[in-house]
């Protein structure tokens, strides 16, 4: 990503095209956020976070709005609990709960609390197997905190 993408990415944010929106997000869901966080303005987070929110968006704007937060790292980590309220709402579809779930193992130790609920996730069998296999990818990006959860709760409930 050049700075010089960033406008253009904005722009395309505002666009009453659900298609346009969405490649868009999933373009800033590409980067890693050391690569990313610097380049973007806080108004461009708080647009994205607006976008998670809106239940009139598609599923996959939705959803590629969380996993696009989820590279911001510190410009975006006070909207982790709107993220996790979108993991723990089962009327949510599941893109959206999933992408919201992978997107909580981008922000790492910020996150950190949202472990246990995440693991809930994966355990439960009822879930929607891409949730499920968010999930996983989202303990994973935790690291040892995150692949330890299951095997010992006690020492996650510890750490968290």
């Amino acid at each position: 990503l050049q700075p010089w993408h960033i406008p253009g990415i904005e722009a395309a944010l505002e666009d009453d095209r659900s298609g346009v929106k969405a490649q868009a997000l999933e373009q800033l869901a590409r980067y890693q956020s050391q690569d990313i966080s610097h380049l973007v303005k806080q108004e461009t987070v708080q647009k994205i976070a607006s976008l998670l929110k809106d239940e009139k968006q598609n599923s996959d704007v939705r959803g590629s709005a969380a996993l696009a937060l989820g590279n911001f790292g510190d410009a975006a980590k006070s909207y982790i609990p709107d993220i996790l309220n979108f993991i723990k709402d089962e009327r949510q579809d599941s893109n959206v709960r999933g992408d919201a779930a992978a997107a909580l193992g981008k922000f790492g130790d910020a996150a950190k609390s949202t472990i246990p609920d995440i693991l809930n996730l994966l355990k439960d069998e009822q879930q929607d197997s891409f949730v499920r296999d968010s999930a996983a990818e989202a303990l994973g990006n935790f690291g040892e905190l995150g692949a330890g959860s299951h095997r010992n709760p006690h020492h996650l409930a510890m750490a968290v």
